[in-house]
């Protein structure tokens, strides 16, 4: 074999991977876009980064469980971890819908730089560590 065939496949796998995530987005975002319309998502949640949070979460998901199966069981979790994924997604809003860089800090959080610490809207300081 010669070493520009190699290549040439892992230039055909990358295009095939480019292919499927293109699909696999397009997917998403149609899906959440009928949600909108139906009143099922709100009107101003950001359809895109929905679709990189569920394809993030997915993944996380399946290489944790893949690795160490026994932390828990994917079968019995599912319609939990689908609940959790649509109450995240739903809570993204467009930035126009939030006001651009628009942040809260939170009381009581101050880095070692001695400036509070910023989190995004919506963040309860009680769930953080």
């Amino acid at each position: 074999m010669h070493r520009s065939d190699g290549a040439e496949h892992g230039d055909r796998l990358r295009q095939r991977r480019e292919l499927i995530e293109r699909e696999c987005e397009a997917f998403l975002r149609y899906h959440w876009q009928m949600a909108t319309a139906l009143g099922e998502a709100p009107e101003d949640m950001d359809i895109k980064m929905a679709s990189h949070l569920f394809r993030s979460y997915i993944v996380g998901l399946l290489d944790i469980w893949l690795f160490n199966p026994a932390l828990f069981d994917l079968g019995a979790e599912a319609a939990r971890l689908t609940e959790n994924y649509l109450d995240m997604a739903r809570a993204l809003k467009r930035p126009a819908a939030i006001g651009a860089g628009q942040r809260t800090l939170l009381p009581g959080t101050a880095p070692a730089s001695g400036r509070r610490q910023e989190h995004a809207p919506g963040v309860r300081a009680d769930v953080l560590p």
